[in-house]
């Protein structure tokens, strides 16, 4: 999910519902509303956090698994493909060649033997690729180091395997409307402890539901709606509340009541340095732990450019790093993310995000066996992955080559409309096509997905029948 999708459905909502609640200060000024509610999308969205808003149907593209390759049953089953983190100028950096491309298929290989319902004791499980945007999912930067989000994946290190899990809030009309998980009441809790344990004065409350065909609505007043609420915010003397639908939560304060930074702790450039975020989040653990408290917390900045090589887009990823257990820390890394922004001048803290709980929204299915990364390495050079690049156009004799490959990490897609949260191994890489208005030295990365859980727990897709195409 893609901060300018977020905004763009955010722009419905009437700022009036919000400044109309909150109780009028002679001397602090109410926080306007796409500033409040950017403190939730941030939680969310630098997490990969799921909320379940994602992008117009315009702007999808659709996955065909054909399962009569490995079911008895002839049906084929039409996934909808949300390309997440999918640039829109890549995308027109591309426009030119993606008409006449193709996706990755692979020739079908006859199953004799369907899927079982369970194999060694675990259940099969369907792969659902759900990535928001339009066109080939990747990224223009001027050097790898722009993505790098200081992920825990080290490929020296053992991983036999990983938990997968079962998406309580599966919703699968989540194309064409946010998804709400907790009622009214639930997300009132969440804000009325958490404004009890900072001993603030509650002065006011908005509910927001989202209806077809209307966007955002307020429904405050309305106590029948009890279930479909998409967030709950809390007006207090010091900072609104805003409570998302899974339990993520952001704090953003008032005017006059922002937290000042040292001045040694002070950004020195334009932007925040992942680093000097980082020294930050310390600093707000220390001080403000009853705001945030993350020790070891890590991550990174990263940074996205237009075709025009202009920056365009800048993200937070950070997450606690757990230094004697790397399975947990991948699981941090994908799942409890933190975010905080700053003051136009730096000297601030307005907003810090929360993420949301995994056990309230999850159920494991147990722990899977996964291919290590020579093996998910070797897959994507034979062709053995799930990608939207038009890799007949960028890809020289339109195959991966091992050196193009700059960068692998272990991710999670954890949408509302995903029935199961499966890891994949993620590869950045070195695509061969280059736009013509581009600078010289801007690079182009196409983003390739092999399935870190063996292939053989799949109902629906594995590495030898790999008979995905694009719709």
């Amino acid at each position: 999910m893609k901060n300018e999708n977020y905004f763009e459905i955010m722009d419905n909502i009437d700022e009036n519902f919000i400044l109309d609640a909150a109780p009028v200060h002679k001397t602090k000024k109410q926080v306007p509303l796409k500033l409040i509610i950017a403190a939730a999308i941030v939680a969310v969205v630098c997490a990969s956090l799921f909320l379940g808003v994602n992008s117009i149907r315009k702007n999808e593209i659709k996955l065909t698994v054909d399962t009569s390759l490995c079911s008895e049953l002839q049906v084929e089953e039409e996934l909808i493909v949300n390309t997440d983190s999918i640039h829109s100028e890549s995308v027109e950096a591309l426009q030119d060649v993606t008409a006449d491309s193709k996706a990755h298929t692979t020739d079908p290989i006859a199953d004799p033997d369907p899927v079982p319902d369970q194999v060694d004791g675990l259940p099969t499980l369907t792969a659902e690729l759900l990535l928001s945007g339009m066109g080939q999912e990747g990224h223009l930067v001027y050097d790898i180091s722009d993505l790098d989000k200081n992920s825990p994946f080290d490929p020296s290190r053992e991983l036999k395997s990983l938990p997968v899990y079962k998406n309580l809030a599966y919703d699968p009309y989540t194309q064409e409307h946010p998804t709400s998980y907790l009622s009214r009441n639930e997300m009132r809790d969440i804000a009325e402890k958490i404004a009890l344990r900072l001993n603030v004065h509650i002065e006011g409350h908005k509910c927001f539901d989202y209806l077809e065909n209307e966007g955002f609505v307020d429904v405050t007043d309305d106590a029948s709606i009890t279930e479909g609420i998409i967030y709950y915010l809390l007006y207090t003397d010091k900072f609104t509340l805003i409570v998302g639908a899974f339990g993520q939560y952001s704090f953003s304060f008032n005017e006059g009541c922002a937290i000042s930074l040292p001045h040694e702790l002070i950004p020195s450039g334009d932007s925040p340095t992942s680093d000097e975020t980082v020294r930050v989040f310390d600093y707000l653990s220390s001080y403000y732990s009853d705001y945030i408290c993350v020790p070891n917390i890590v991550g990174a900045v990263t940074r996205d450019y237009n075709f025009y090589g202009e920056l365009f887009d800048t993200s937070q990823n950070f997450y606690r790093l757990i230094k004697d257990d790397y399975e947990a820390s991948i699981l941090n890394f994908n799942f409890d993310n933190y975010s905080v922004k700053f003051s136009d001048d730096l000297t601030c803290v307005t907003q810090i995000g929360v993420p949301w709980d995994l056990e309230r929204l999850t159920q494991k299915l147990g722990d899977y066996p996964v291919i290590n990364y020579t093996e998910a390495i070797d897959a994507l050079i034979e062709g053995k992955y799930l990608s939207t690049v038009a890799e007949d156009l960028c890809l020289n004799d339109g195959k991966v080559k091992k050196d193009n490959v700059h960068m692998t990490e272990i991710v999670y897609f954890k949408q509302s409309g995903n029935k199961f949260f499966i890891p994949y191994y993620k590869f950045y890489v070195l695509l061969d096509y280059h736009n013509e208005k581009s600078p010289e030295n801007l690079k182009n990365y196409g983003i390739f997905y092999v399935p870190a859980v063996e292939s053989r727990f799949f109902k629906n897709y594995s590495l030898t029948l790999g008979q995905w195409v694009l719709d």
